[in-house]
């Protein structure tokens, strides 16, 4: 089986649906889907569908969500009525053929006709979150839970890390000690993803997952996607560092990298940078608008209480990123940083420093 015909067939999301479906082992991990055909309209699925019925989520599949259009096609949570799918499906398929989700796909070097495939599943309301081993540390893994906090409409973002010593509650932030059996059950999916060979071995990857909130016939952790993140480097040499580990990406020479900044609130003014330089985000509550499109960016360099995580705001960026540093308490030295100043990181993939250079 090769995986990259059920990408070209099914696109990156559904595509991994079909392969471990058709692979077997996986069914109760994974939810029931109907799948829409990029050139079918919605009248060949309505069959399928009672006039009303629990919530479903409709996301958008194409082939190349397998490696880039991280946050820029749509997906519609809570339809429960024939006519709110059948709105979310135009409306997602409309907003795919935009001309700003033409640009970004030419940004990101991908063919793209602006046809899309639908899937439609069951809503799981529990916990959700991501995983990925350490691109930089074989056996170290990267884990965010997503919680909704009642009442709040908030939600909360905690990181588990995961060594080969077990959880390292010293070197992550966690609201409160988490359940090691869920922990190791979300590991052991995810190893048993990784070899099935849908992402090349070569690479880390990130598993999005959600924790079972009412389905019966279903395992504990359910799986939503994969998709390749980092290739997998160590470093020849190693630097103790000042800042907490595990929080950057990406290997410096062994004497760092020297970057002019870019700062930006939220991407503005760095579509037409043509050096390297290092980005400074300042907001990243909220994904940036998909005409955001920098071309020479060697450093991201987020600011936020979020940018630990691997959520969606920060993965797009990291993935492009020569280097990386994602820490809360970063954000103070950088917030001192403006446009043009130049800023000297060493990196090793594990610990990082960061200093800006006086003129």
């Amino acid at each position: 089986m090769d995986p990259q015909q059920y990408i070209r067939l099914y696109g990156g999301k559904a595509g991994a649906w079909f392969y471990l479906k058709e692979l077997g082992g996986f069914e109760r991990h994974i939810l029931p889907l109907v799948y829409l055909d990029r050139d079918s309209d919605f009248s060949a699925i309505k069959s399928k569908f009672p006039t009303t019925f629990p919530k479903k989520i409709v996301r958008a599949t194409h082939s190349n969500d397998y490696e880039g259009l991280v946050d820029i096609l749509e997906t519609h949570k809570n339809n429960q009525h024939i006519y709110d799918l059948e709105e979310a499906i135009e409306i997602i398929r409309e907003k795919a053929n935009s001309e700003v989700v033409v640009s970004y796909n030419a940004y990101e070097g991908q063919p793209y006709d602006g046809k899309i495939g639908i899937m439609i599943q069951p809503q799981n309301e529990g916990v959700r979150g991501s995983i990925a081993e350490h691109p930089h540390e074989r056996g170290t893994y990267l884990i965010d839970l997503v919680e909704r906090l009642i009442g709040s409409g908030e939600t909360l973002i905690s990181r588990v890390i995961v060594t080969k010593s077990g959880i390292d509650n010293k070197h992550a932030y966690v609201r409160e000690a988490k359940n090691e059996e869920l922990i190791r059950e979300i590991i052991d999916l995810y190893k048993r993803i990784q070899q099935t060979n849908f992402v090349p071995q070569s690479f880390s990857f990130q598993m999005e997952y959600g924790i079972n909130s009412g389905f019966s016939d279903k395992a504990n952790v359910l799986f939503y996607q994969a998709r390749p993140f980092k290739r997998f480097e160590k470093a020849d040499y190693g630097i103790s560092g000042s800042f907490m580990p595990y929080e950057c990406f990406g290997i410096t020479p062994k004497d760092g990298v020297i970057l002019p900044v870019v700062k930006t609130f939220s991407g503005e003014g760095v579509n037409d940078i043509n050096e390297p330089f290092a980005l400074v985000v300042e907001n990243m509550t909220i994904p940036m608008n998909p005409w955001v499109q920098p071309r020479n960016m060697k450093a991201f360099l987020p600011i936020g209480n979020r940018v630990n995580s691997l959520e969606h705001n920060t993965y797009r960026w990291i993935r492009k990123a020569e280097i990386s540093i994602t820490s809360p308490l970063m954000q103070f030295t950088l917030r001192k940083l403006s446009t043009g100043d130049k800023v000297k990181i060493q990196s090793d993939g594990i610990n990082y420093e960061l200093e800006k250079l006086v003129a």
